[in-house]
């Protein structure tokens, strides 16, 4: 019998099994997928010899101490992400001047709409902002943004980047994650621009793998979670195919949407289970395409018919592979790719859709969405037992994570946390 059982084999799964490796404790990680990594996933670009990010994809070592450290550990090499892109909004329906986000008469209004939101971002905790962020910004950033009077094209520019961000429109999007993403980035404008962000050369299966050959833990793959039984001193996991494994703790590291899922007994907070049910807004779209009849470095924002921002990363023999995102309520079918194609061609008419590739995880029954993206309101009325353990059994993921909250350095910093809180409850 393993001391702890961690429950999702994605990075602040891994993590939690690493950290509790390196003090002697046993472990199982039980992973319902048949490989690693949850909503990161490295994989062959289609019917291609080029492998791509599925889910999780960039790291910011300047601004993320933990991705850093591990980076530095298992001495993964990083490459940057493509900079000095011919840069090109959309507003309107109109196509600006290589350079221009929004037109000349508007930049002005959208420098200082940005200005407001950093000084917002400024009045969460640097290091846990969204642990007991100011209620009164648990509003829609469209709500927040209301009574700024700001231009319709700084509306536009504004409502596509938060797509881009978190994957739903505006409306759905609660101003903290918006805000607790900037504080997380030490409130630089820069975090809104994507900007210094790189990538592992070796893809995230790297980190995934080194993560799991040095946390010493018994790994099963294929094995779902149906219910979490716990009587005070054990904690026993039935899977779905109906094998019991008792342990005594359980680290319960699924995406949020999950939990409601899982049959617990004791039963979870009612919290819990009530934000689980109504699932968090992160509905993006990403999308691998590969492209002909585009301008070298193209990059590309607006309301587009599907995608909000595409920009280019690698130049193919068969063309320049673009990456892409969208979001709720304008979600791409993913196997469309006349749909896909028609979203490129909103930036640059004259594209050419040759190849495209994407896994869509909101339908994943292992995700049921993507990233996180809190929903107006969420924080309110749940937030108080999000993290919160429930007796010798706790929680972990970047869903969860006081900072960094959807990336995969809260991922981690999630994970080091459980790890602590689960050797105490072994003592």
């Amino acid at each position: 019998m393993p001391d702890v059982i961690v429950i999702g084999g994605g990075l602040a799964g891994l993590m939690a099994a690493r950290e509790l490796g390196d003090q002697n404790v046993s472990v199982t990680v039980l992973e319902a997928r048949n490989r690693l990594g949850g909503r990161t996933w490295y994989r062959p670009f289609e019917a291609t010899d080029n492998w791509v990010e599925m889910g999780g994809t960039w790291v910011i070592p300047q601004w993320q101490p933990c991705m850093a450290r591990e980076i530095a550990r298992y001495g993964l090499p990083l490459k940057r992400r493509p900079s000095g892109h011919r840069a090109y909004g959309v507003i309107a329906g109109k196509r600006l001047e290589v350079g221009e986000l929004v037109p000349l008469a508007d930049r002005k209004d959208l420098e200082q709409a940005v200005e407001r939101l950093i000084a917002l971002a400024r009045t969460l905790s640097p290091e846990a902002p969204l642990l007991e962020p100011p209620l009164d910004l648990d509003v829609s950033v469209a709500h927040l943004v209301r009574d700024w009077h700001v231009s319709p094209a700084t509306q536009e520019a504004l409502q596509s980047m938060v797509i881009n961000m978190f994957g739903a429109d505006w409306t759905m999007v609660s101003a903290l994650s918006l805000l607790g993403w900037l504080a997380s980035s030490q409130c630089s404008p820069e975090a809104l621009e994507m900007a210094d962000e790189f990538f592992f050369a070796q893809g995230t299966a790297a980190l995934v793998q080194a993560l799991a050959d040095s946390s010493g833990a018994t790994i099963r793959l294929n094995a779902p979670v149906a219910a979490i039984e716990q009587d005070g001193t054990y904690v026993s996991v039935r899977t779905a195919f109906r094998e019991v494994l008792r342990a005594r703790a359980v680290i319960v590291a699924l995406p949020l949407n999950l939990w409601s899922q899982i049959v617990f007994a004791p039963k979870l907070h009612p919290d819990k289970m009530a934000v689980s049910r109504q699932r968090h807004a992160g509905q993006a779209s990403k999308v691998w395409a590969l492209v002909q009849g585009l301008p070298p470095q193209f990059t590309a924002s607006g309301l587009g018919p599907g995608l909000v921002w595409v920009g280019e990363q690698e130049e193919w023999p068969q063309g320049r592979l673009l990456v892409g995102f969208g979001g709720a309520p304008l979600t791409l079918d993913l196997a469309d790719r006349g749909q896909i194609e028609k979203s490129i061609q909103f930036f640059w008419p004259e594209a050419r859709l040759v190849a495209c590739d994407g896994h869509d995880w909101v339908k994943d029954p292992y995700a049921l969405g993507t990233w996180l993206a809190y929903r107006p309101g969420q924080m309110t009325e749940y937030g108080a037992h999000l993290r919160q353990a429930e007796g010798r059994c706790v929680f972990a993921g970047s869903d969860i994570a006081v900072k960094w909250t959807g990336w995969m350095e809260g991922a981690l910093l999630s994970g080091m946390s459980a790890a602590k809180e689960v050797q105490q409850l072994l003592l």
